[in-house]
């Protein structure tokens, strides 16, 4: 099989989300056809094209990522490419970020919270509020113990997660749940300043 250049790629992949545009199934088979041939290079440049270009390239990529998972460690470096948020990518940084998570006993309970924390944001973004919140719950409670150990290394990382837990819980009309976390959040933010 002939190895085809990135440039080669980039370029099937925009005329593919053109495709797509107009007849989703053979778009997808296209897309799905050129992931099966070469998917480390095929998905980074779907991650770096995506945003440019938008839909559907995202959310066809997402539906083969569900259907192929990859390596943990693929997409822990997928993962930590990712923008924080993008409307195009949304899917494919939710999926993504559960295969990286999925041989979690490879990873450190940092790398876990970190990852889960991300998965929150990715479900939230997604409107799954329940999913985001348990994830959220997670993570929180990862780098609680993590700071109970090491406070100088993890309280920030603890103050964010109280704060994107605020977040989940206010996003489910929990309120007063919300405000306790947030005040935590808050607490830890000032000592973390002083």
């Amino acid at each position: 099989m002939i190895r085809l250049s990135d440039d080669q790629i980039h370029s099937a992949l925009t005329r593919t989300t053109w495709i797509a545009r107009r007849t989703a199934g053979h778009g997808r088979k296209l897309l799905h056809k050129l992931l099966n041939r070469d998917p480390e290079r095929g998905l980074a440049l779907v991650l770096d094209l995506a945003p440019a270009i938008g839909d559907p390239l995202g959310r066809l990529a997402s539906e083969w990522l569900e259907q192929h998972p990859i390596n943990p460690n693929h997409a822990r470096q997928l993962e930590q490419s990712l923008p924080e948020h993008s409307l195009a990518l949304r899917e494919f940084a939710m999926v993504v970020t559960r295969n990286a998570l999925m041989d979690r006993y490879s990873l450190t309970e940092a790398q876990q919270a970190a990852s889960l924390n991300n998965l929150a944001g990715r479900l939230s973004d997604l409107g799954q509020r329940e999913a985001a919140l348990e994830a959220s719950q997670e993570a929180m409670a990862l780098f609680r113990k993590l700071a109970e150990a090491r406070a100088d290394a993890f309280t920030p990382d603890l103050a964010r997660s109280l704060s994107n837990l605020a977040s989940r819980l206010s996003d489910l009309g929990q309120r007063e749940s919300a405000l306790e976390a947030a005040q935590k959040a808050v607490a830890l933010f000032r000592k973390l300043a002083e």
